[in-house]
């Protein structure tokens, strides 16, 4: 299930710029706000794939846990069984994008008529550049070859400079 993946971003975003190596890094904070605006635009239809800032944070909070782990305190997400009752009940099933999402991929026959398609497709973009600038500050990939850059259909604006797919370096 896609909402699981969304979720752990989520979490792990929040969790990464309070407490990781890229806090003031000005590239991965463009890039990762340049995800949370495409999840909040309202520049496409509000629907499915549609979490404002304050879904993102509650969203995050139901699979992020702090737990006692070797070093102290720890973050972790909840397990795959957890999280999927996490999303199945209240509060997350209460949460109208949570919900229109759900929906969306439970009625979408192929992808190309996948209601927020295009809201992901922008989102993709950005992740792409994100891993791409992160592999190269690290100095290596878990990742072989070039990842492929989705088709935008239409463009979102994330009140962000962006640049059409075509202009972006890869």
């Amino acid at each position: 299930m896609l909402l699981r993946p969304l979720a752990r971003y989520f979490a792990w975003e929040v969790t990464v710029f309070r407490y990781g190596p890229y806090t003031r890094d000005a590239e991965v904070i463009r890039l990762t706000e340049a995800v949370r605006d495409d999840f909040a635009s309202s520049a496409v239809p509000v629907g499915p794939f549609c979490f404002f800032r304050s879904e993102q944070h509650a969203f995050a909070a139901v699979v992020l846990e702090r737990r006692e782990g070797n070093v102290g305190v720890e973050f972790d997400t909840i397990t795959l069984a957890d999280s999927n009752r996490q999303l199945t009940d209240p509060p997350a099933l209460e949460m109208v994008s949570v919900k229109q999402t759900r929906d969306a991929l439970r009625t979408a026959t192929r992808v190309e008529n996948l209601s927020g398609r295009d809201r992901l497709a922008h989102v993709h973009n950005h992740l792409v550049d994100l891993l791409s600038y992160i592999e190269m500050q690290e100095g290596f990939s878990l990742f072989p070859g070039e990842r492929s850059r989705a088709s935008l259909d239409r463009r979102v604006s994330s009140g962000l400079t962006t640049r059409k797919t075509e202009d972006r370096p890869r």
